[in-house]
């Protein structure tokens, strides 16, 4: 912009009278279009140091292929020479001018050997630095680009502990503040460890994992669909039996959240229900039945609350008369129950006299 500017300045003096000669204007005009250009390439190439600040939290899969620029010179001349260069910086301690001459290896000779393996020391060398989102996206890079140069599972282990190093990682410190954890962050990079290995033996712990950080971030519909996810997928797998609790503690939630509702109500007992059906730990099923406690008290008073409407406001004896028979039936040994049953017997006596 700042060329752009004086381009116009330059071209209105010479209107002027400053008769500045035309190929100093052009050339100026030239530098400032080539600043510009740079700038943009820069600002959606995102392979600076600064990355992660840049607001590219969603660009973790799908990476353009890496091509050689000017601004990433190699010291060597070959890849083999190259690769042994940066590796030898790898190992003095320099780990950023490690990371630039790899990831210029990469840019230089993309098809080489030698690339896949600079783009592997790339990822570990951005996470030994503890910048876990970038060596995530670098790991995703190796993935999507030199597919069968790599030991698979290895390399995928690997991504799903950056994957955790996200989760766990603090953010926001400052001076003595130690910053506050947002494992919601990884979420995203967890899905995209589930699709790089759809059949991977980590796949239920993983799915269960991200219901967990919904839970925590209190975000209960998605930890729902999580858990759901689980059971659907896994069912047969040990972690199901945990994604079943986990689920009616979670509707459990959902119905406090709304305690005139009788639905949620409903399908919160019903969860916790299936899950006592299950080998649930002893501290486990002691939570889930005192849970259900409280969701039948609710339910109790809901339908009470219903009956006493119709006989005291409604003045609708023989609809109060129904829902006082209906929670007979829906709740057994209640210990209003004897309430209950008076509240009928006058009724029906009620009714009788009016019938008379």
């Amino acid at each position: 912009m700042a060329a752009f500017a004086l381009a116009l300045f330059c071209w209105h003096r010479y209107r002027v009278g400053m008769h500045i000669k035309r190929y100093i204007l052009f050339g100026v005009v030239g530098l400032g279009v080539l600043l510009s250009g740079v700038s943009q390439a820069q600002m959606v190439e995102f392979d600076g140091d600064d990355w992660e600040g840049r607001g590219t939290d969603d660009r973790f899969s799908g990476l353009s292929r890496k091509s050689g620029t000017f601004f990433r010179r190699t010291r060597e001349d070959d890849p083999a020479a190259q690769l042994e260069y940066a590796v030898r910086v790898k190992e003095s301690g320099r780990l950023r001018s490690a990371a630039r001459q790899l990831n210029a290896l990469v840019h230089q000779w993309p098809d080489t050997d030698e690339a896949a393996e600079a783009q592997l020391a790339l990822a570990r060398v951005f996470r030994m630095r503890g910048r876990y989102e970038r060596a995530f996206r670098e790991y995703q890079y190796l993935i999507e680009h030199y597919a069968g140069q790599f030991p698979y599972k290895t390399i995928l282990s690997e991504q799903l502990d950056t994957a955790r190093s996200v989760m766990e990682q603090r953010r926001g410190s400052f001076l003595f503040l130690p910053g506050f954890e947002s494992p919601e962050r990884a979420i995203p990079l967890f899905n995209i460890v589930l699709a790089n290995g759809p059949n991977w033996s980590e796949v239920p712990e993983i799915r269960l994992l991200i219901g967990q950080i919904y839970e925590e971030a209190r975000d209960y519909a998605d930890a729902v669909t999580a858990y759901e996810n689980v059971i659907i997928y896994h069912g047969q797998h040990d972690v199901a039996r945990e994604a079943i609790f986990r689920k009616g503690l979670v509707l459990e939630r959902i119905a406090k959240r709304n305690p005139r509702d009788a639905r949620r109500t409903h399908a919160a007992l019903q969860a916790l229900f299936a899950a006592l059906r299950e080998d649930l730990a002893p501290e486990q099923a002691e939570e889930a039945r005192e849970r259900i406690r409280v969701l039948r008290r609710r339910l109790e008073e809901l339908h009470l609350e219903k009956a006493e409407f119709y006989e005291r406001r409604g003045r609708n004896v023989r609809a109060a008369l129904m829902h006082y028979e209906d929670f007979l039936r829906r709740f057994p040994n209640s210990d209003r129950e004897s309430f209950v049953q008076d509240r009928i017997a006058s009724l029906q006596a009620l009714l009788a006299e009016k019938e008379e």
